[in-house]
Formats: C-alpha cells, structure tokens, sequence
C-alpha cells in the first residue's frame, strides 16, 4: 500500500496514463427539474421501489460546523405499507457529530411537479421552496426541536444534469437521475443545535437531487463534492456499475469525465467496529480526456455512519452510508498544442464525500 501512496503523490507532481475522452453532453436545465418526477415513473410496475430525495450541505468555516441536510420520500403511494417521507440532518461540529431524523407518512409530503417546494410533516417547519431569483429558503425542525434550520442558498455555479435515466442496478427498470443544481452556493441563516445558535453568513453551500426506481441493496457509491468561488468538483460514482461521472468547473467552464476516463483509488481504510464495515481515509481522484487532466487527493476528517430508515426482511442486507466531511487537494492540467500538459489550476480546501456498503441482518 505504501507504494501505491508514494505513487500517486508523485502524480501531482508528474503525469498519469490517459483514458478514452469524454462524451458526455450537459443538458439544459431549468427549475423545473428540480420539481418532483414520481408521476414519469409511475406505471404500476415498480413504483414502491420509488425514491427522491432533495439533498443540500454547508460548510461554514467561521463558526466550524458543517451540515447536510435532507428532504426526502421512499414508495410514495405507501405500497405494501412501507412507504415513508423523511427529514433528516447530519452535523459535524468541533464538540462531536450528531445525526437526526424524522420519519412520516406518505401523507404528510408534498411536492410540486412545477417548481421546487416541498413540504413534509404538519405545518411549515419542514419545507424547501424558492423565489423569483432562484434563491433557495429550507427550513427544518426535527428531534422534538432539538435541531432545527432556517436558511437561504443562493446559486453562484449554474446546474448541470450528472445522470438521466442511469441504469444503476442489476435489472434494466433501475433507473437514477441525478441533477447538480447548485454545484456551488453561498448560504445565509441560522443553525440551532440543543439550544445553541449558529450563525451562517455566506458559507459555502451545494444541493442536488436525486430520483427514481432500484433496489436499495443493489446500488452503492461513491460520491464527493467541493466548492470555492470560481471551483466546482462532484464524483458520482457507482461501485458495482459501469456508470459513474467526475465533472469540475472553473470559472464557467465546465469539464466532464465519464466512467472510463476516471479511477479512484482508495488508498488508506479505517475500521467502523458499529457495523464491522472499513471505509476508505484517503481516496485518489485520476481522471483524463483528451484535453483535460485532473488529479486530487480526498482525505477524511470525520465520518458518521447512517443506516437507512427501512426496515429490510431477514436475510436481505442494508446499506451503511458513510458520511464525511474531507480536505481536498488538486490540480487540473490543460493539454497545449504541442502535446505538453500545463498545470492550469490548484486548488486546496474542504468538502464533502460519501461511501457506502452492504450489511447483512444480524
């Protein structure tokens, strides 16, 4: 393993072994495909494998707290009877990480198929909507209060469609979207944790939204993301598929690598004696097209590991998430006319990333 690390660290320093180029093409997107798009999957055939999820993050370097936040519905016409809406956050702060949500019925969510709004649970303390400048307002209270958020993203990096349709599990009918619809954005409001009140003013914030038909146990991942002014990096990645995307902007420019054209490598694993599961401390991004190369190393700085609200039969597996916030350290290369790479952008700061695995039943 070892040699494997020296590797790598020398390949931000030297040059990497080129893959295929990209093919990726960025869809236009609007609003509305931040809407709900249960009713493009429903069909009477495998809709209580349906799931959305509006998914949202900051990372507020002055008061040192860093949040995710999730809106999200499972089986939404309660097929069966194991249908679910939930809220739910994670926050990582210098005291220690705390992980809290809240579960409902498939009656209490609503979404519109127009604009973004969500709305879950009675009242108005669990909603995302937006206003005329696309400036996003998400307010939660969950854990009898304990935790609660009131606050506003406003987009400083413009959406782009990940994946459309994606087959991501074993049978064809597993299909994922996924849209990044603030790769970047600054964030504004309060955090109140057991009591205590932070302040978020112009932290760096991301949200993207995920939706379709599988089987949970059929689909794990890697995902990381990180932004700065003018920097935009997102892995999604699919660990049992061919399907995965890297995409990265800077200064409104966008660059995509698709599966064959990027390798993570996972070079340094921790142990989670919870769950008996390892998942990885240090990963390598590697990816190149033909006029683009990126390389960044990911290293975690805290992890939580959440279970999925679902409650699986005997002798299925569950999936554990791993969510982590980490330092990433890159460089981007351009390929010049002569044939030579050139180092075009560095880049250094903090993010987030995610991995999960399989469990089986105890």
């Amino acid at each position: 393993m070892r040699k494997t690390i020296l590797i790598l660290a020398g390949l931000l320093m030297l040059v990497p072994m080129g893959p295929s180029p990209a093919t990726v093409s960025l869809a236009e997107v609007s609003p509305g495909d931040d809407a709900y798009h249960y009713e493009d999957f429903r069909d009477g055939k495998h809709d209580a494998n349906y799931i959305e999820w509006w998914y949202f993050n900051l990372f507020d370097d002055t008061s040192d707290i860093q949040v995710i936040f999730h809106y999200s519905i499972i089986n939404p016409d309660n097929i069966l009877d194991f249908g679910l809406a939930g809220v739910g956050a994670t926050v990582f702060t210098a005291e220690g990480i705390i992980s809290e949500m809240d579960t409902f019925s498939t009656d209490s969510f609503y979404a519109s198929e127009e604009e973004p709004h969500v709305k879950i649970g009675e009242g108005d303390i669990n909603f995302v909507e937006v206003n005329g400048n696309h400036t996003y307002h998400i307010v939660g209270c969950i854990a009898d209060g304990w935790l609660s958020w009131d606050l506003f993203y406003e987009p400083r990096i413009d959406p782009w469609f990940g994946a459309e349709r994606e087959n991501v599990g074993r049978f064809k009918w597993e299909q994922m979207s996924w849209l990044v619809y603030m790769p970047g954005a600054h964030v504004t409001g309060q955090v109140v944790l057991a009591g205590k009140t932070y302040d978020i003013d112009q932290a760096r914030g991301y949200h993207d939204h995920n939706w379709g038909e599988w089987i949970t146990f059929h689909v794990l991942w890697n995902w990381a993301q990180y932004f700065e002014p003018g920097i935009a990096l997102e892995i999604g990645d699919f660990r049992n598929r061919p399907v995965g995307v890297v995409s990265i902007e800077v200064d409104g420019q966008r660059t995509v690598f698709e599966k064959n054209d990027y390798h993570l490598y996972h070079t340094r694993w921790t142990f989670d004696p919870k769950y008996r599961k390892w998942f990885p401390s240090v990963t390598w991004l590697v990816a190149e097209n033909k006029k683009k190369r990126l390389i960044v190393r990911i290293q975690t700085l805290a992890t939580e590991a959440l279970m999925s609200p679902l409650e699986m039969p005997c002798l299925l597996p569950d999936v554990v998430l791993y969510e982590q916030t980490a330092s990433y350290t890159g460089r981007l290369w351009d390929k010049k006319h002569q044939g030579a790479w050139e180092v075009s952008v560095k880049f250094h700061g903090k993010g987030f990333k995610e991995y999960s695995v399989l469990k089986w039943t105890d």
